[in-house]
C-alpha cells in the first residue's frame, strides 16, 4: 500500500543532500531513488526556484524549524515541470545533534493545473459577479483591492470576517492592514507586498493575523498587480482565506512523525527486517548498526546470512523457519561483527509485510551478560565437584588412619595426633563445602528466579503484562527477603523519574503514589551512578557518605535501612532502575556478586515493557494500514502479470458493482472494454516501470463502460521470472463528463457574448443613425419621412428592450427573484398585441404573418406580462428563421382542460437531434447559428416561464420543412372579472 500512495518519503542531511528517498519518487519526478542520493533537492529545480527554495531551507536550518507545506517547482526527468508540496521535521542523532530533516513530498501538479484552469475560467466569467460572490462566500475567501497611487485598500465582507474586525473599525489605509498582522510576520508580509508592487514579484504568501480578541489565525494570501501602458503599477487585486486548521494539522503530523522516529530508533535491541524469500535485509535500525559495526546503508545491501558465523548459520536459519511457522518463539545464535568478534544473541521474530513483500522481522538482543552468568555457574559447579573430591580424599585418609590405629597400638600417640590433624582438616573441608553449597544454592535460586521471570514475561501484553510485572516483582522481593520491590522509569527527556510498578511485603505501606514526577536533580549522587549504569548497593543507609547527604535524608525519611538498585539503559541512555529495600531490618538476602544477575532480571522486565510498547506500535500501524486498505475510495489491486490473475482487490471495488469474491482470482482481461488497451498498458509499464494517470476503460457489473485513471507499478524479481502489477484505479467518468461540459459551456458563453454584442449593436446603430438624421435635418424632412424614421427608432427600441428583458429575465430566474401573478384572461388580446408589434418586421422581410382567432372565448390562468414575452419570443423566432416569401401563422384552440397556442412557420427547420437541446441556455442549432445571429436565450426563457407557472411547450420540426411550437395553458373557470389577480406566485 505504501508504495502506491501519491506521497514519497525522504531524508536530507545538514547540507540538504538526500540520504534516503522513497521509491515513489519515480512516479513524481521520473528518477530512481539512487539517482537522487547525495544530491540536494535544489539540483532538480529551475535556477530561480532553486535560489528561492534553498534560501527558505537555509533559514529553517538555522532556526531548526519544521518545514510547513512549501510549494516548489521541480524538473521531471523528461523535462516537464512538476509542482511538489513539501513538509518535514528536524531529525537528531543519538547524541542529540541536529542531523537534517525527514519529511514527505506530494505531487500537486494536477491540483495546480486545475487551479490555473479555474482561474482562467473565473477571468472569463467576470460578468457573472453574483455567482462568483456566492461561490466566494461559501468558500470563505476574502477579496481585496488596493489602489497603489491613492493608498486605499478596499475589502469585501469576508475580509472583515477573516481579520475579525467590523467595517467601521477599518480605515482602508495600507497601514491599517499592516497593523493587523502578527508582530513576527509584519515585516516579512509588508516586504513581500512591496516587492510585488515594485519588482513584479508574485504575491503568494502566508502570514498570521491577530484578531482584536487576541486569537491568532493563519492566512493564505495571493494577488496580482495591474500596470498601465508605461509599466507603472496601478492596483493590486487579491484574495485571502483562513488556513489555520490546515497549519494545525501539519504541525500535528510533524510531531507524530518525530515521535514515531524517536521510538523506532530508541529501542535498545537491534531490529532487522529481511525478505522471507530472498533473505535480503530490507530495513534495520541504528541499534543493528551499533551491534554489527556495519552502517545501515551497507546492511541493506546484504542478506541475513552475512550476520551469522558460518558454523551456526544452518541451525539459525532452521530456527527462523520454525519461527515463521509459529513453532518456535525465540532463537539463540551469534552475530559476527565487522571486526570479526562474535556476540551471542537471542532473536525474537515475527512475520510482517514490508513494501507488500512477506518479511520476517527479528529483534536481536545481546545476551553476553547472560552467557557470562551461565559460565560463572558452571565454574561454581566445577569448584563444588573439586570440594567433593577433596572430601572423598579426606575420608580415605581417615580410613587409613583408623587401620593404622588398629594395626599398631605402639604408635597410638602418633596415630592419635595424625587422627586429630585429619579431623581438623576434615572440619575445614566441611566448612568450605558448606560455604560453597550455600553460595551455589543462592546462585541456583537467582537462576531459578530468572527462569520464572522469563516465563512470566514471555508473551503477556496490555493489562496482563502489568499484572505479570507486579507478580515478578513479588518473586524478586520474596527471594531477597525485601520489604519492597519496585521499578522507576525516566521520562523521555530524562528530567523526571516516577515509580511505575511496586510490590510490598505484608504489613509494609505502599509508597508508589507519592513517588511520581520526581526531579532527577534532587538526587545528584544517586543519579550520577545511574547515568554511569553503575548498580547501587547500600547495606546500611546510615553509613552513606557525606556527598550522598540528600539521598540519605530522603531514604531515612521513608524508614529505608538498606537497598539495592540496578540501572537499565535504553539505546545508551538510562531508562530507569529496579530497586529493593528493607524497612524492618537491614538484612537483604543478596550479595554483591548476585547484582549482575539482578541486572539481567531488570533487563528482562524492562525489555518486556519496551517489547510491549513496540508491539503496540506495530498493532496500531497494522490497524492503520488495514483501515486505509478497507476505507480507501480508490480501488487497490494486485495482478499477476504472467497469468493475468487478480490476486488482491480492495473492498472499494463495490463502487464498480462487484464484490471482492467476484473479482479475486479472475482474469483481469475480462474487465477491459477494449483488450488492446491492456496490451498498450503492459507495454508502457514494462518500458517505464510505473505509470501515473494512465486512462483505460473498464466494464462495471451492470455492463457500463467507465473511464478509470491508473497509478500502477511493476514489481520485478518474483521467482521464476514472474512480475506483479500493483496500484490503484480511480473512476474519473464523471470528471471526464464535467470537462466536456465545461468546454461546451465555454463555447456557448463565447457564442452568447458574441451574439449579444451583435444583437445590441445592430438596433443601437439604427437608433443612433436615424435619431442623428432627425436632429440634424429635421427641418428638411417631410412628415412622412420623419414618421418613418420615428417608427424605425421605435421598432429598434422595442427590439432592444426585448433583448434586455430576456437577459434580465434569465438573471431574475437564476437569483430566485422572478415574480408572477396568476391572472385569468383571454389570450387573444395579448397575442393580437404582439402580432401588431411584429407586423412591420414581417412586411419588411416579405413574410406573411397570419393570426387565426378562435370562434369562441378561451380563458386561461397565467401571468399576462410573461405570456406576452413568451409570444414575442416564439413569433420573433419564427420571423427570424423564416426566409423571404415564407409564412408564419399563430392560432388558438381549446380542449376540455387546456388551451393551446400554436406557432407554425415555413422556415429552415430544426434537426430531430436538437429538439431537446434548443431549450438549453445559449444553445443554437448548427444551421441557425451559421445563418442568423441570436443569443440562444429565447426558448430557454420560454421553457423556464412555463415550468414555473404550470404550462408546457413542445416542438415538431424537420430540417428545411419548417417548425411548429405548441404552448399548453390551463383553462380557467368562468370568472366575473378577467383581470382579477387570484393569487401571487413567487418562484
Amino acid at each position: 500500500m505504501h508504495e502506491t500512495l501519491s506521497d514519497w518519503l525522504w531524508q536530507v542531511d545538514v547540507q540538504g543532500n538526500y540520504i534516503s528517498v522513497g521509491s515513489k519518487v519515480k512516479e513524481s519526478l521520473g528518477y530512481e531513488s539512487e539517482e537522487l542520493l547525495g544530491k540536494p533537492p535544489f539540483a532538480f529545480m529551475p535556477p530561480e526556484e532553486a535560489v528561492r527554495v534553498s534560501g527558505i531551507f537555509g533559514s529553517l536550518v538555522e532556526s531548526r524549524q519544521p518545514i510547513h507545506a512549501i510549494e516548489n517547482i521541480n524538473i521531471h526527468k523528461d523535462g516537464r515541470l512538476i509542482t511538489l508540496l513539501t513538509t518535514g521535521v528536524p531529525i537528531y542523532d543519538d547524541n542529540g545533534a541536529f542531523a537534517g530533516y525527514s519529511g514527505l513530498d506530494r505531487d500537486i501538479t494536477e491540483e495546480r493545473m486545475m487551479a490555473r484552469d479555474l482561474e482562467r475560467l473565473d477571468n472569463e466569467n467576470r460578468e457573472l459577479s453574483s455567482r462568483m460572490k456566492a461561490a466566494v462566500d461559501s468558500a470563505g475567501i476574502g477579496i481585496w483591492e488596493y489602489d497603489i497611487a491613492g493608498s486605499l485598500l478596499v475589502w469585501d465582507d469576508w475580509m472583515y470576517r477573516l481579520y475579525g474586525i467590523e467595517p467601521d473599525r477599518f480605515s482602508g489605509a495600507y497601514e491599517a492592514w499592516v497593523n493587523g498582522l502578527h508582530p513576527d510576520d509584519m515585516e516579512r508580509a509588508a516586504r513581500e507586498a512591496d516587492e510585488a508592487m515594485t519588482g513584479g514579484k508574485p504575491f503568494d504568501t502566508e502570514f498570521r493575523v491577530v484578531h482584536p480578541s487576541g486569537d491568532v489565525h493563519h492566512i493564505k494570501a495571493s494577488a496580482v498587480v495591474l500596470y498601465d501602458e508605461a509599466g507603472t503599477p496601478l492596483k493590486m487585486i487579491g484574495t485571502n482565506y483562513d488556513i489555520t486548521k490546515r497549519r494545525h494539522l501539519e504541525d500535528e503530523l510533524a510531531a507524530k512523525a518525530a515521535q514515531l522516529h524517536a521510538l523506532y530508533e530508541g529501542i535498545p535491541d537491534a531490529i532487522v527486517v529481511a525478505d522471507v524469500e530472498t533473505k535480503r535485509i530490507v530495513h534495520c535500525n541504528h541499534a543493528a548498526e551499533e551491534m554489527t559495526g556495519v552502517g545501515v546503508a551497507d546492511l541493506k545491501l546484504r542478506t541475513i546470512h552475512s550476520l551469522h558465523p558460518a558454523d551456526v548459520l544452518d541451525e539459525t536459519l532452521q530456527g527462523f523457519e520454525r519461527q515463521s511457522r509459529g513453532v518456535q518463539r525465540v532463537v539463540e545464535s551469534e552475530v559476527i561483527t565487522a571486526a570479526g568478534s562474535r556476540i551471542p544473541v537471542s532473536i525474537t521474530a515475527s512475520g510482517v509485510l514490508f513494501g507488500d513483500r512477506p518479511c520476517l522481522m527479528g529483534v536481536f538482543r545481546d545476551i553476553t551478560e547472560s552467557k557470562e552468568a551461565e559460565q560463572a555457574i558452571r565454574l561454581a559447579n566445577q569448584q563444588l565437584q573439586a570440594s567433593e573430591q577433596q572430601l572423598m580424599a579426606a575420608n580415605q585418609q581417615l580410613q587409613a588412619s583408623e587401620q593404622q590405629l588398629m594395626a599398631a597400638n605402639q604408635q597410638l600417640q602418633a596415630s592419635e595426633q595424625q587422627l586429630m590433624a585429619a579431623n581438623q582438616q576434615l572440619q575445614a573441608s566441611e566448612q568450605q563445602l558448606m560455604a560453597t553449597n550455600q553460595q551455589l544454592m543462592a546462585k541456583h535460586g537467582v537462576q531459578g528466579l530468572l527462569a520464572n521471570i522469563s516465563a512470566y514475561l514471555m508473551t503477556p501484553v496490555g493489562e496482563v503484562l502489568d499484572e505479570s510485572i507486579e507478580h515478578v516483582l513479588g518473586l524478586v522481593g520474596s527471594f531477597t527477603k525485601a520489604d519492597r520491590c519496585y521499578i522507576f522509569q525516566f521520562t523521555d527527556d530524562g528530567m523526571m523519574v516516577s515509580n511505575t510498578y511496586e510490590w510490598c511485603a505484608a504489613g509494609v505501606a505502599a509508597k508508589k503514589h507519592g513517588l511520581q514526577q520526581l526531579a532527577v536533580d534532587e538526587f545528584p549522587w544517586w543519579m550520577e551512578r545511574i547515568k554511569r549504569h553503575e548498580p547501587i548497593f547500600i547495606p546500611n543507609v546510615s553509613a552513606l557518605p557525606v556527598e550522598a547527604k540528600l539521598e540519605k535524608e530522603y531514604l531515612e525519611h521513608q524508614d529505608i535501612r538498606s537497598l539495592v538498585a540496578v540501572p537499565v539503559s535504553t539505546a545508551g541512555f538510562s531508562g530507569g532502575f529496579l530497586g529493593l529495600d528493607r524497612v524492618n531490618s537491614s538484612v537483604l538476602n543478596i550479595h554483591e556478586d548476585h547484582i549482575p544477575l539482578l541486572q539481567l532480571a531488570s533487563d528482562i522486565i524492562f525489555g518486556s515493557l519496551n517489547r510491549e510498547k513496540s508491539a503496540q506500535q506495530i498493532r496500531e500501524r497494522e490497524a492503520k494500514y488495514r483501515a486505509i486498505f478497507e476505507s480507501i475510495q480508490d480501488v487497490y489491486a494486485e495482478v499477476n502479470l504472467a497469468t493475468g490473475t487478480i490476486e488482491e482487490i480492495s473492498p472499494s471495488i463495490s463502487s464498480f458493482g462487484y464484490t471482492r469474491d467476484e473479482i479475486l482470482h479472475r482474469q483481469s482481461l475480462d474487465y477491459y472494454v477494449n483488450p488492446e488497451e491492456r496490451d498498450c498498458l503492459i507495454s508502457a509499464l514494462v518500458d517505464r516501470g510505473s505509470l501515473r494517470d494512465f486512462e483505460a476503460h473498464f466494464l462495471t457489473k451492470s455492463g457500463e463502460s467507465i473511464t478509470v485513471s491508473l497509478a500502477i507499478s511493476l514489481i520485478k524479481g518474483v521467482p521464476d521470472g514472474l512480475m506483479k502489477i500493483v496500484g490503484t484505479m480511480r473512476d474519473i467518468s464523471e470528471r471526464k463528463k464535467h470537462e466536456c461540459q465545461i468546454q461546451e459551456n465555454i463555447r456557448l458563453k463565447n457564442d452568447f457574448i458574441s451574439s449579444v454584442s451583435h444583437e445590441l449593436r445592430t438596433p443601437l446603430f439604427s437608433i443612433l443613425g436615424f435619431s442623428s438624421t432627425l436632429l440634424k435635418e429635421s427641418g428638411s424632412l417631410d412628415p412622412a419621412t420623419r414618421l418613418e424614421f420615428t417608427s424605425i427608432i421605435h421598432d429598434e427600441s422595442v427590439r432592444l428592450s426585448s433583448l434586455i428583458e430576456d437577459i434580465l429575465t434569465i438573471s431574475r430566474i437564476d437569483s430566485g427573484k422572478a415574480k408572477y401573478s396568476r391572472q385569468i384572461f383571454d389570450p387573444v388580446k395579448p397575442v393580437s398585441a404582439v402580432v401588431a408589434i411584429l407586423r412591420r418586421q414581417a412586411e419588411e422581410k416579405g413574410i406573411e404573418l397570419v393570426e387565426e382567432k378562435p370562434d369562441r372565448e378561451h380563458r386561461v390562468v397565467f401571468d399576462q406580462d410573461s405570456f406576452k414575452q413568451v409570444m414575442m419570443n416564439l413569433l420573433g423566432n419564427a420571423l427570424k428563421f423564416t426566409p423571404k416569401g415564407g409564412r408564419v401563422k399563430v392560432s388558438i384552440s381549446g380542449a376540455e382542460e387546456m388551451v393551446s397556442i400554436t406557432v407554425d412557420d415555413t422556415g429552415i427547420g430544426i434537426a430531430a437531434s436538437d429538439h431537446e437541446k434548443i431549450f438549453d441556455r445559449f444553445y443554437r442549432s448548427v444551421p441557425s447559428a451559421l445563418q442568423i445571429e441570436g443569443t440562444g436565450l429565447g426558448l430557454a426563457i420560454v421553457k423556464d416561464i412555463f415550468e414555473m407557472q404550470g404550462g408546457s411547450i413542445g416542438v415538431q420540426s424537420e430540417l428545411d420543412r419548417g417548425s411548429q411550437f405548441t404552448v399548453l395553458l390551463k383553462r380557467a373557470e368562468d370568472a366575473a372579472d378577467e383581470d382579477v389577480v387570484q393569487s401571487p406566485v413567487t418562484e
